[in-house]
């Protein structure tokens, strides 16, 4: 009973059904009232679906779940609605095939793989840009703490208060440490950050509060060229493109060399990570 209604449903929205080399087209209520090719009232409706896909003539039949009975019928014949039954006709036509749907395939990104390291030695890229760097005072360069020599510093002017130096990275950088070596001045205290945002710090004297503090050294540092390495505490880093390195109070400021360590992407991109 449950399969009769399910054939019906599935008749009812017009399915198909295929045996040998014919196609049928189904539908529910209907039955051949012309002369039957042949009849059949105790079979199965695959043995009805045989009969008529092996008489060439055959275009039709129907077929009873109920009393089992099968009319195959030709050419020309004539149905009627009737309770019980499902008529089957000869499919003949053929669809034309689907139309070919061309696609466009995403652009392919190059691999760029994030990559721990010590990035100062690549301040001089030439695609992204070199480094960048500015100080709020200086009686020597701020790029002078990034040139590989212990022998130049970067110096603030005497009686300079909370001078303040600035890096930028040219690319996003997820900064996990940062490696200070003192010049001949002993440090006092150093206040270090890193964030995407640009503060001037041209002629300030302002305690610089922006961006995420990776950092606080409290000196003074004991000798001359004194490493010291502050860890921002965040095992993914800090992200971004500038590091703020401030001296608080009024000592002058003398920086050897500056080291910065965390993630970042091998190639040329500023693709975010």
């Amino acid at each position: 009973m449950r399969f009769t209604i399910l054939l019906t449903v599935l008749l009812n929205l017009g399915c198909f059904a295929e045996a040998g080399t014919k196609r049928w087209k189904g539908k529910a209520g209907n039955k051949i009232s012309s002369t039957c090719l042949a009849t059949n009232l105790h079979g199965y409706l695959e043995d009805c679906v045989q009969a008529c896909s092996l008489n060439p003539n055959c275009v039709a039949y129907h077929f009873n779940f109920d009393t089992k009975e099968c009319c195959t019928a030709e050419d020309g014949f004539s149905s009627t609605t009737a309770t019980g039954y499902a008529l089957y006709q000869s499919v003949t036509t053929v669809n034309p095939p689907r139309p070919t749907v061309e696609h466009t395939p995403d652009p392919v990104v190059p691999e760029c793989p994030v990559v721990y390291r010590e990035w100062s030695q690549f301040k001089g890229n030439k695609t992204l840009g070199s480094w960048k760097f500015y100080s709020s005072s200086n009686e020597e360069p701020p790029s002078q703490m990034s040139d590989n020599s212990l022998d130049t510093a970067y110096k603030s002017y005497k009686g300079s208060k909370n001078s303040v130096t600035k890096i930028a990275f040219k690319r996003q950088i997820r900064v996990t440490s940062v490696l200070i070596v003192a010049g001949k001045l002993p440090i006092q205290s150093l206040d270090v950050r890193v964030g995407f945002t640009n503060i001037p710090i041209k002629g300030t004297s302002a305690v610089v509060y922006q961006n995420t503090r990776c950092s606080f050294y409290k000196g003074p540092s004991k000798k001359n060229n004194q490493e010291i390495l502050l860890e921002c505490g965040v095992a993914t880093g800090i992200p971004g493109n500038w590091i703020y390195i401030q001296h608080i109070g009024t000592k002058q400021l003398e920086i050897a060399e500056v080291k910065i360590y965390g993630f970042g992407r091998i190639c040329d991109v500023h693709r975010e990570f």
